[in-house]
């Protein structure tokens, strides 16, 4: 890839993960319930890595599933702060966003990048993209499991426990 349609891929990306992971995906929570979101967020973040391994299409059709796909990074302002803080009583919110942000950091920004860095050189540069279907599978398969925090309507609400 040329390096102006990398930039314009990379401005995509940008867009998507700041527009769609900063208002839409949080928006779309609070009509729908947190799990939902979270789960069909994570497995279009499955999916996507898979498609670009055997995309053969037009460029606009790449930006157009980078776009789709990269929108899969709104779950991790839910999965980082909203489902933690609403799984607390109040005065443990600080410390339980807190720890899952550094463990987060701790994981998904230094050793998974250094373990995905390994896969390539061992096997190929597509390893750390199956790495990434896999862990965003993952995640999708581990959110079912999740209690809904912010239920998407009144019955809902009225099942979940009382947090004091």
């Amino acid at each position: 890839m040329s390096p102006p349609d990398m930039s314009i891929l990379m401005a995509v990306l940008g867009i998507s993960s700041g527009l769609f992971g900063a208002f839409i995906a949080p928006g779309l929570s609070d009509r729908l319930g947190r799990k939902p979101v979270v789960i069909s967020l994570s497995l279009i973040g499955s999916v996507v890595p898979m498609v670009l391994l055997n995309f053969n299409g037009s460029f606009l059709l790449l930006n157009i599933l980078c776009f789709f796909g990269w929108s899969s990074t709104g779950s991790i302002a839910l999965v980082m702060a909203a489902i933690p803080a609403e799984s607390v009583p109040p005065r443990y919110i600080a410390s339980v966003v807190g720890l899952t942000q550094g463990v987060g950091e701790i994981a998904g920004g230094m050793l998974a990048p250094t373990f995905a860095g390994q896969l390539a050189d061992r096997y190929s540069l597509t390893a750390p993209l199956v790495l990434m279907s896999i862990c965003a599978l993952s995640a999708s398969v581990l959110s079912v499991f999740l209690l809904e925090t912010f239920p998407s309507n009144e019955s809902a609400a009225k099942k979940l426990p009382e947090i004091t």
